[in-house]
């Protein structure tokens, strides 16, 4: 095979040129920081679509080209793949739930060019700590909780140590109102926007006063 000088002169860039790092986390979020080392970031966009469209290279616009069957390149975009990354790959962010996800394929992988990695460590620490968490019914809740009640105040508990949201989809008359009551009255320092449907507003309002009459809060309606 013949190839002109002008080609042997273009260069081939690999996973070496590769950069990724994971920031600390903040407010339950991790940075995800990429760069490749060289390329304009403008070009990003075109070469993960051309990676999805299976090419074997991506001609850069200055004439280099990018190698996508590089095998660590592969399993860099399969990564950002599987985290849900699409076309726009600036300014992203890492909900921390994906942390052990994250940490479990980059040690199995083990791609060199990731830095970072003990950010997500941080965060499993907090799963294998998640049972130690002393969990206290609110002194100032005027009821007696369930047993089942209580299970819920833990999940709400757990998922807000954890930075997780939640569904609570218990059958009517089960008592979700004086559940989520039970666990602001436990977050008394923070405050919490409630949406509902004009029908349920006085419902809360009455729960509010029956259960929580400690508890500072203001109706808003239109």
């Amino acid at each position: 095979m013949y190839y002109s000088d002008k080609l042997k002169e273009r260069k081939i860039h690999n996973s070496s040129a590769f950069r990724v790092g994971l920031g600390e986390e903040i407010n339950h979020y991790l940075d995800f920081n990429f760069e490749i080392e060289g390329v304009d970031p403008k070009e990003y966009k075109n070469i993960i679509k051309a990676f999805k469209n299976q090419k074997r290279f991506y001609k850069l616009g200055d004439g280099n080209f990018i190698n996508l069957e590089d095998s660590e390149t592969k399993e860099m975009f399969k990564l950002m793949e599987s985290l849900g990354f699409t076309d726009n790959i600036k300014n992203i962010k890492i909900h921390s739930s994906k942390a052990m996800f994250i940490n479990h394929l980059l040690t199995e992988k083990k791609l060199p060019y990731i830095s970072g990695m003990e950010n997500t460590n941080t965060i499993i620490e907090k799963f294998r700590n998640m049972e130690k968490q002393e969990i206290k019914i609110p002194k100032d809740l005027n009821a007696t909780l369930r047993d089942y009640q209580i299970d819920s105040l833990n999940w709400f508990e757990t998922l807000d140590y954890l930075g997780f949201g939640g569904i609570l989809a218990d059958e009517m008359g089960l008592g979700k109102t004086i559940q989520t009551i039970a666990f602001l009255l436990s977050k008394k320092n923070k405050k919490t926007l409630i949406v509902t449907p004009t029908s349920l507003i006085h419902n809360w309002k009455s729960e509010f006063e029956k259960f929580a009459p400690s508890y500072q809060w203001e109706l808003v309606m239109d």
